[in-house]
């Protein structure tokens, strides 16, 4: 059973979305979910069967999702896991509470240690609630080895306690889908997710960006996700004289798909990722990845992107004007993209799950 924690925090994002793809896939490798969630924020959730909800589901606006999330006794997912008779809780997030009862097991996935590492997190209570979450589970799935070294390193106790199950691409982007449109009338980069946090190096990717002459006169760069332009970024675009050039789009899984396969490249020059969905799913869009070979990126990615030298705008720039000038090496990066895209699968992280379950469960 997994509870509600993640669906009252997220109306959509990739947390929620590895778990929906997770709860769709897990019947093929023999398990049967169950999601608590009698009420939630999320959009995700639409798209899967009724049967997946003991107690039913109602999506709730975000305000009061949010209270939800933080007065919801933890009571009563126990006693829904009694009445569903759960074998195991799977705990979507790190809520503080307990939602398993004392003699079932109960899992957690991490996802990144951020918070612990980013000083700008230091007043974040997930710090705590991590903690707390990672004591009390009795199996901590990773989605990479990085995210894994990371863990150990700051909680060794997980050593014997934990293992990695890779994510696959959130999105039906492959070969063999229908063909859509082209959404910009003129070529593109693309710049995927959020930009606010100075990890994510939002500001390198624009700063590579006006330093190419040739590429800001035949190109624009598009921004998805996130959330419309800071009053910052909005100021920094404008003193570049690039308002006409730089623009902020938040689209749907479809629409999402269409701007990868005609982008030109990915520019993901993001210095600390625990996964890493965007490349992964621009490869198998089959759109060339320019990215920095930091942290799990290199996981994912293989050798099918084309590695910066480093972070700065100049070095993120190199990147950019290789794959921009050279058709042939674009061409081998998106070939290889699709092949290494293709050894990522829901069907495969359902099947590794599955297995972790029945050892827990007995």
């Amino acid at each position: 059973m997994f509870d509600a924690d993640i669906f009252l925090r997220q109306s959509v994002g990739g947390i929620s979305r590895m778990f929906v793809e997770l709860v769709r896939a897990l019947p093929g490798a023999g398990v049967e979910p169950g999601i608590f969630a009698p009420w939630h924020i999320n959009e995700l959730l639409a798209d899967l069967p009724a049967a997946c909800f003991p107690a039913g589901q109602r999506r709730i606006s975000a305000r009061l999702g949010v209270a939800a999330a933080r007065r919801m006794p933890a009571a009563i997912t126990r006693l829904a896991a009694r009445l569903d008779c759960a074998r195991l809780v799977h705990q979507t997030y790190y809520s503080p509470a307990n939602p398993a009862p004392a003699d079932l097991p109960l899992m957690i996935t991490m996802h990144d240690m951020i918070h612990e590492l980013d000083p700008g997190f230091a007043d974040d209570p997930v710090i705590g609630w991590k903690a707390q979450a990672i004591a009390r589970a009795d199996w901590i799935t990773c989605v990479s080895h990085h995210t894994r070294q990371d863990l150990i390193a700051l909680f060794p106790d997980a050593a014997g306690k934990s293992s990695v199950v890779p994510l696959a691409a959130g999105l039906a982007v492959g070969e063999g889908q229908p063909e859509a449109p082209r959404p910009h009338p003129r070529p593109y980069l693309l710049y995927v997710g959020e930009r606010t946090r100075a990890y994510k190096n939002f500001a390198g990717a624009f700063g590579a960006f006006r330093s190419l002459p040739d590429v800001v006169r035949d190109f624009d760069l598009v921004a998805i996700g996130g959330g419309p332009f800071t009053s910052a970024e909005q100021q920094m675009i404008a003193e570049a004289a690039l308002t006409r050039q730089v623009r902020q789009v938040s689209v749907g899984d479809t629409a999402l798909a269409a701007w990868y396969r005609h982008a030109a490249c990915l520019i993901y020059p993001s210095t600390y990722e625990g996964f890493g969905i965007p490349p992964l799913e621009a490869m198998a869009a089959g759109c060339p990845v320019v990215a920095l070979a930091q942290a799990s990126v290199p996981e994912v990615c293989g050798d099918a992107a084309c590695y910066a030298p480093g972070p700065a705008p100049e070095a993120l720039a190199v990147g950019i004007a290789r794959v921009l000038s050279d058709a042939g090496y674009a061409k081998v990066l998106r070939e290889a993209g699709r092949a290494r895209a293709a050894q990522f699968s829901w069907q495969r992280c359902a099947a590794e799950y599955a297995a972790i379950y029945r050892k827990l469960a007995g």
